[in-house]
C-alpha cells in the first residue's frame, strides 16, 4: 500500500492494519508514518543516492534509535549556536 493511511486517523490506520494482519495478508507499505512499523517485519530504506538498506525490522529499537539521534542532533545544533555566539562576543569584546 502506498501512503494508504495518509488521510486517515491513527485509530483507523490501526484498525486497517490489524484487520489485514488477522486475515493473513502480507503487507508491503510505502509510508513515512513510523506507527506502521509495528505491522512489518522488514524495512527497505532508500538513501536518495542510489543505495538502500534492507533489513529485519525491530520497530521499538528503531524508534528508540531515531529518538536518540534527534536528541543528539538538537544538542549539537545548540553547541554550534553557542560557538557562533562566543565568536561574536569575543569580536565585540576585542573592539572595546
Amino acid at each position: 500500500m502506498d501512503e494508504c493511511t495518509s488521510a486517515v486517523s491513527m485509530d483507523i490506520e490501526r484498525i486497517m492494519y490489524t484487520h489485514a494482519t488477522n486475515l493473513g495478508i502480507t503487507l508491503l507499505t510505502v509510508s513515512h508514518r513510523q506507527s506502521l512499523w509495528a505491522y512489518h517485519n522488514y524495512i527497505l530504506q532508500y538513501d536518495g543516492q542510489g543505495g538502500y538498506l534492507f533489513s529485519k525490522l525491530d520497530p521499538e529499537r528503531r524508534l528508540a534509535l531515531m529518538e536518540e539521534k534527534q536528541q543528539i542532533e538538537q544538542e549539537l545544533a545548540a553547541i554550534e549556536d553557542m560557538e557562533t555566539r562566543l565568536i561574536a562576543m569575543e569580536a565585540e569584546a576585542a573592539s572595546y
